[in-house]
């Protein structure tokens, strides 16, 4: 059931802790190659990082990927072995004929079992058994979809349903989709099952057969059909008539995790255009970028001496996270900038892991990568006796230097005045012998 407010809240701040921010919006000298699909987005699955983008924040009808969603809010709420109880209204509230796997009213399934009808089979009454479960209604759900949404920095979504049946209010982008899958994506057993091209579910107490399979539809995945795509590690697909087709699509190759994401596609003269643009950017991206990874949590940055520490006592400032993104390989030299600020006005006493500043790095002037700069160790200032000791001997020492100062030119004034008082004397003196001789 739910997990406490008290563990999403950590979970947040954590995420917060560690967050990259980047422009929304791909470097201008990107030179991808032309996609067809009318909104479509490629971002780094680490960072999210944008490295294409069409159209990223107009606003569209998901269809079923908003699974994604539903999926991601499950694996944070739930255990896997967790026991659930189809309703009347979980199963029978979907539009006729819209994807489902037949799951019958009160038929006992787990969270797993649901997760996988949800993301293979696209089984719309698979989320809405999951969202019942999760959120005690379908509303409730919704709200919870829409509160994670914002929280993973999405702009334009709003969802009413956990299924992606058309609604005229249930719309994103392809933005906001590539974040909420980026998140998704760092769960493992979410990963596991969107890369599964077939579960073999096993009988229930209303279905006693264990002949019922699963199979996945995203066809990047699945061998010996045209979208194949050996790099693929899984996603999940959407249709309906009004928000035609939309594809996640999520490749792996060398140490590069990508997030493809398509909507508002179409599939014309035996083209399916979601599959053929993702491929088009995942080889064009996987071709012509580098992973750089410029610096590691930890790494010392600056060693600095701080007023009124105590001697020997350097303040040590190391990067807090680890630095990753993607780099086009056509660039001079490193291919980013550094930027790099830390306070100026530290000063001693200074705790351990106390934010002094941050490190940028950017190509053509967009942000790809960040860290703060923290304090690996403490800084102790002199103790207040001894700094008052201290400021006692100084204050001492400039009032005997300006005495000094003082003397010296009370000497030097005396030795002027002594000396043109002698010449003054020999002066009357010589005056007076002349007067002299000229009376005699």
């Amino acid at each position: 059931m739910h997990k406490t407010s008290v563990t999403l809240l950590i979970t947040i701040f954590i995420l917060c802790l560690s967050l990259q921010v980047f422009a929304d919006t791909p470097p201008p000298n990107s030179n991808f190659p032309e996609t067809i699909s009318p909104s479509i987005i490629l971002i780094d699955s680490k960072t999210g990082q944008v490295l294409y983008g069409k159209n990223i924040h107009e606003d569209l009808y998901p269809a079923s990927i908003t699974k994604v969603m539903t999926a991601l809010l499950a694996l944070e709420n739930c255990k896997l072995d967790e026991k659930v109880t189809a309703s009347e209204r979980a199963v029978n509230e979907i539009e006729f004929a819209s994807s489902n796997v037949g799951f019958s009213v009160g038929e006992e399934l787990t969270v797993e079992q649901l997760l996988y009808a949800l993301m293979l089979e696209s089984a719309n009454e698979a989320a809405n058994i999951l969202a019942e479960h999760i959120g005690g209604s379908i509303k409730g759900f919704a709200d919870m979809m829409n509160a994670r949404a914002k929280e993973l920095g999405t702009l334009n979504t709003h969802f009413v349903n956990p299924n992606g049946l058309h609604k005229e209010d249930h719309k994103t982008t392809v933005y906001d989709m590539s974040l909420i899958t980026k998140q998704a994506m760092t769960i493992p057993e979410f990963r596991q099952i969107i890369n599964t091209t077939c579960f073999e579910m096993p009988s229930t107490n209303k279905y006693l057969k264990s002949d019922k399979k699963f199979f996945n539809h995203n066809k990047l995945i699945l061998k010996n059909n045209t979208y194949y795509y050996p790099y693929a590690i899984g996603g999940k697909t959407g249709y309906t008539s009004t928000a035609k087709h939309s594809l996640v699509a999520c490749a792996s190759e060398n140490g590069m995790e990508l997030i493809a994401v398509c909507m508002n596609s179409t599939k014309t003269n035996g083209i399916s255009y979601p599959y053929s643009d993702s491929i088009k950017l995942f080889e064009y991206a996987f071709n012509n970028y580098s992973l750089k990874e410029p610096i590691k949590a930890g790494t010392l940055v600056k060693q600095l001496i701080l007023p009124n520490a105590k001697a020997d006592n350097q303040l040590q400032v190391i990067a807090q996270n680890d630095v990753h993104f993607l780099c086009p390989l056509n660039y001079e030299g490193q291919g980013y900038a550094i930027k790099e600020e830390i306070n100026t006005d530290l000063k001693a006493p200074l705790n351990k892991d106390t934010s002094v500043g941050y490190i940028e790095y950017l190509i053509d002037g967009v942000m790809v990568g960040r860290t703060k700069l923290v304090t690996a160790n403490s800084v102790e200032a002199l103790p207040s006796s001894s700094a008052g000791f201290t400021g006692f001997i100084i204050a001492v020492l400039i009032i005997l230097r300006n005495i000094l100062i003082a003397i010296i030119i009370l000497f030097t004034m005396l030795v002027i005045w002594v000396k043109v008082r002698r010449r003054s004397a020999k002066k009357k003196s010589h005056l007076l012998k002349i007067e002299r001789l000229i009376r005699d």
